[in-house]
């Protein structure tokens, strides 16, 4: 296992700092600029997993007593993404590569053709020197400094388990910061995956992504660094959709006016994933999307979803059962009926390369997003 190192390129925060950092956060803005589709180009479809250790989702965030033996069941999920000539992304979290058992089973699965990358969480990655922050979980609160050194600390055991070096990330929590991009930079990462459309973690510390583009654009950071990011499919469906991120500001907490619209169909907040959505939610959502002109749907879990138990969506194995069953019926529609073409990340990376900004996408702002 790669060791953290010993020597840090920059001072341990103090207690005033940390404070200090709780409170700013976030408030420094990143920028989400939409990028165009080549129109000579079908619609492409990936499949990207989670890849990381259960833990109690609805505890204080801990340093150590993980459990990655779900990882052991990705083949499965591998199997019924091969069925579908789909080969899943991994992006990993530092237990799943420090478990020698883990890391076998994604090298072999990877070898197969399966992309991975990394998956920032904070809380189980070294250095720890920002204790505060890090149980927030969120990378972008950390300082630039720390944010960028967890990342080389990951990227150099990934280098080790897999001799190559990643060039996909996903921010823990989908929370990534103003200096993302630049630590991405450095790190020669050309592809993020972080964002969230439709969502708000503003309430845990986290980013605003409720008006983000929905589809692939340009992650710009606080300095002009820039990446392409390709987010989490996501956003609002329903007659009402134009009114989701009023109802989904997690400030404002409208919980009475959400309940109704959603109970009445008139606006509901989708994600692009067999965790708590049916195949009817998911394929409502894909359309709504590709209607919209977006060129590249990301479908999205979490590894521990394939292990009873670990998230709050799988809690049996009939609950696993179903999970898979929808997830296979949507790539089914997707493939023979939308016409979604199953790509891999360097595939749709080399469709974007050069690719135009269309308009501004707009800043993503954690602290003072309009409603």
């Amino acid at each position: 296992m790669h060791p953290a190192s010993s020597r840090l390129p920059f001072p341990i925060p103090r207690p005033a700092a940390v404070d200090r950092a709780r409170e700013d956060g976030h408030r420094a803005d990143f920028r989400l600029r939409p990028l165009s589709w080549p129109a000579s180009e079908p619609p492409r479809l990936l499949l990207v997993v989670d890849t990381e250790e259960g833990f109690d989702w609805n505890a204080p965030l801990r340093r150590d007593g993980h459990d990655v033996a779900a990882v052991g069941e990705l083949p499965r999920l591998h199997e019924l993404a091969l069925a579908h000539d789909l080969l899943p992304c991994y992006v990993v979290t530092w237990p799943v590569l420090a478990d020698d058992r883990a890391a076998r089973v994604l090298e072999d699965l990877t070898a197969a053709g399966g992309a991975a990358g990394l998956h920032l969480h904070v809380w189980t990655t070294p250095p720890f020197v920002a204790p505060e922050l890090e149980a927030r979980g969120f990378q972008g609160a950390l300082p630039a400094e720390l944010e960028e050194a967890k990342l080389g600390e990951l990227a150099a055991l990934f280098r080790e388990r897999f001799g190559r070096p990643p060039h996909l990330h996903k921010a823990g929590r989908y929370g990534l910061g103003p200096w993302t991009p630049r630590a991405l930079r450095r790190l020669a990462v050309p592809l993020d995956l972080s964002p969230s459309p439709g969502f708000d973690y503003r309430h845990l510390g986290g980013p605003d992504f409720r008006r983000a583009p929905p589809g692939p654009a340009r992650l710009v950071g606080a300095d002009g660094s820039a990446v392409v990011a390709l987010p989490a499919s996501g956003g609002f469906v329903g007659p009402l959709a134009r009114l989701g991120p009023a109802l989904f500001d997690e400030h404002r907490r409208r919980l009475l006016a959400r309940a109704v619209a959603q109970k009445g169909r008139m606006v509901r907040r989708l994600r692009l994933s067999p965790e708590g959505h049916g195949a009817a939610e998911m394929t409502a959502l894909a359309r709504s999307l590709l209607a919209h002109g977006v060129g590249c749907l990301v479908v999205t879990l979490h590894s521990p979803s394939l292990a009873p138990g670990w998230t709050p969506y799988v809690r049996d194995r009939a609950d696993r059962d179903r999970l898979l069953a929808t997830l296979d019926a949507f790539l089914d529609w997707a493939r023979h009926r939308a016409g979604l073409v199953l790509a891999r990340p360097v595939e749709i990376l080399g469709r974007l390369t050069g690719a135009g900004e269309v308009g501004d996408g707009g800043a993503a702002r954690p602290s003072d997003a309009p409603a």
